[in-house]
C-alpha cells in the first residue's frame, strides 16, 4: 500500500502506510526504503539517507537500495540540462558596472556516477572584456563522498585567472552530516593565488545549515574567508538559501577576481526552482561592503531547460 500511494504522487499516505509496517516489523528493509524515498522525494535529505543506510545495511547486495542511498544528495544530474546565465554588479564608487554572461551544459556521465557541466562565458570590467572556457565534475567516489572539480581557462585574459583549478573532496558522516576540504591555484596577470577551503554541513529535515572557511595567499599576507549559509529544500532540487560572511564571497556568486580585492562584510539570498518538472529557474541578489570602501550590488538570473 505504501509502494501504491507514492507511485500514485501521494506521499503523505506513502509515509503512513511504511511507518505502520515499520511499527510491526523495524527491521523490514522493503519498509525503510520506501520511506526513505519518499523523504529523498521531499527534500528532506537527513531523514532520508538515515532510513535508506539501514535498508542497505539489512540487504547490501540490494542495487536498488545502494543505488538510492548514493543518489541521496543535492548533487545529483539525471538528466541533461541548459542553463543561459547572466550577473550584473553596481558599483558605490562611480565605476562602470561590471557584467558577465555565460551558457553551460549540464549532463550525467559514467552510468550516471558523476555530472559534468561544460560552459564558456565573457565578462565586461571597466571597458575591457574575457573570454573563459571552462569544465566542471562531480563525481561519486567512495562510500558517502564525491569530488567538485573546476578547470577553467582564459588565456588572453586582462583580469580574470588566466587558469583556475580548484579540487575539493566532501565526506558525509552519521547520515547526517557532511565535510569538504579542497584546494585552488589561480593565475593572474602577475600573480598566482592559492585558497585552501574547508567546509561542514548538516541536514535537519528540509533545512540544510552550512560553515564554509577559505585561506587565501595573495602575495601581501594570508586572507581569511568565512561564511554561514542556510537553505530550505522544497523538493530534491528546488530550495532558497541564505549566506552571511566576512571576506570574499564564493566563488559561485563573486567574481574570482574578488580574491585580490580588500575583505568585505557581505550578504546574500537567491532561489534555485525547478518549474513545471524541466524549467529551471536561479536567482540571487547580493550586497557587499569592504570597511572604509566601496560597497556593490549584484543581481544574478539564471534560465535553464531540462531535457
Amino acid at each position: 500500500m505504501a509502494d501504491l500511494a507514492s507511485w500514485k504522487g501521494d506521499y503523505d499516505a506513502s509515509l503512513v502506510y511504511a511507518r505502520q509496517a515499520l511499527d510491526l516489523d523495524p527491521n523490514h528493509a522493503g519498509a525503510l526504503f520506501r520511506t526513505g524515498t519518499v523523504l529523498l522525494w521531499q527534500g528532506n535529505y537527513g531523514q532520508a539517507r538515515g532510513y535508506l543506510t539501514r535498508a542497505v545495511e539489512l540487504e547490501p547486495r540490494n542495487k536498488d537500495f545502494i543505488r538510492a542511498l548514493a543518489n541521496a544528495a543535492p548533487l545529483f544530474a539525471r538528466r541533461a540540462e541548459i542553463w543561459l546565465s547572466g550577473r550584473n554588479e553596481h558599483w558605490s564608487d562611480g565605476r562602470s558596472d561590471y557584467s558577465d554572461l555565460g551558457m553551460s551544459v549540464l549532463f550525467s556521465a559514467f552510468s550516471d556516477r558523476a555530472k559534468v557541466l561544460v560552459k564558456a562565458g565573457r565578462s565586461w570590467r571597466a571597458g575591457g572584456d574575457d573570454d573563459q572556457v571552462g569544465l566542471e565534475a562531480y563525481p561519486h567516489l567512495w562510500k558517502g563522498a564525491y569530488a567538485y572539480l573546476d578547470l577553467s581557462l582564459a588565456p588572453k585574459a586582462e583580469f580574470i585567472p588566466s587558469s583556475s583549478v580548484h579540487v575539493e573532496v566532501y565526506q558525509s558522516f552519521l547520515t547526517r552530516f557532511e565535510a569538504s576540504l579542497g584546494v585552488r591555484r589561480m593565475s593572474f596577470p602577475g600573480a598566482g593565488v592559492t585558497v585552501l577551503a574547508a567546509s561542514a554541513a548538516g541536514y535537519w529535515g528540509p533545512w540544510y545549515p552550512s560553515v564554509r572557511v577559505h585561506w587565501a595567499d595573495v602575495g601581501t599576507g594570508t586572507e581569511l574567508t568565512w561564511m554561514a549559509g542556510l537553505r530550505r529544500y522544497f523538493s530534491d532540487s528546488s530550495y532558497a538559501w541564505a549566506d552571511i560572511g566576512r571576506g570574499s564571497r564564493s566563488f559561485e556568486t563573486g567574481p574570482v577576481e574578488e580574491i585580490l580585492a580588500q575583505p568585505a562584510w557581505f550578504f546574500e539570498a537567491g532561489f534555485d526552482l525547478y518549474l513545471l518538472r524541466t524549467i529551471k529557474l536561479r536567482g540571487y541578489a547580493s550586497r557587499r561592503k569592504e570597511t572604509g570602501g566601496p560597497a556593490s550590488t549584484s543581481l544574478a538570473l539564471v534560465v535553464g531547460y531540462r531535457f
